[in-house]
């Protein structure tokens, strides 16, 4: 998460910006809050997500910068309890936070996401009419949750080392 801009492009820090996507980090820059839709950077930076912010109606909020660079949008205005004290903070950075934290959130998440789409989808299409009235209902709920277990030669249950050989047999 990235609060900080400019308008000229910063050789270290596309650097950084691109050893941290080498390594699968997702990279969140706020737009900037003066209006218009000039560049900023690194928002614009390669590699870079640019974060401008909505207001409560989903449209860009007046302040913000909505260049190319903006890519997605979070709230603008968050409130923020601080010293017994209830604060309004309005921005391009308080979005950036927002889908930073969303950003981390459905990353921890995708896996029991996909997992339970996984096994819903397997009863839909090769389920009984049985099994699709006894598992489907409770699914689409969320409860029961579909799952993935597995243990792997070489790779146990890290799903992104199993590899796949294929060989003729006959």
């Amino acid at each position: 998460n990235l609060s900080l801009g400019g308008t000229e492009d910063s050789p270290l820090l596309d650097s950084v910006i691109a050893s941290i996507r080498s390594q699968g980090g997702l990279v969140l820059a706020a737009t900037g809050n003066t209006p218009g839709t000039a560049l900023t950077f690194p928002a614009a930076s390669p590699g870079a997500l640019g974060v401008t912010a909505v207001d409560s109606t989903g449209q860009p909020a007046t302040y913000a910068n909505t260049g190319p660079q903006a890519r997605l949008a979070g709230p603008g205005s968050t409130f923020i309890q601080f010293g017994g004290q209830t604060w309004l903070t309005q921005g391009t950075s308080g979005a950036t936070a927002w889908v930073s934290g969303l950003a981390a959130g459905w990353m921890s998440l995708s896996g029991v996401i996909n997992t339970h789409t996984i096994a819903a989808s397997l009863i839909v299409r090769e389920g009984s009419e049985e099994q699709k009235a006894r598992w489907l209902p409770g699914l689409a709920q969320g409860a029961p949750r579909g799952c993935l277990s597995l243990s792997e030669p070489d790779a146990g249950s890290d799903t992104r080392n199993i590899s796949c050989r294929a060989r003729r047999d006959g």
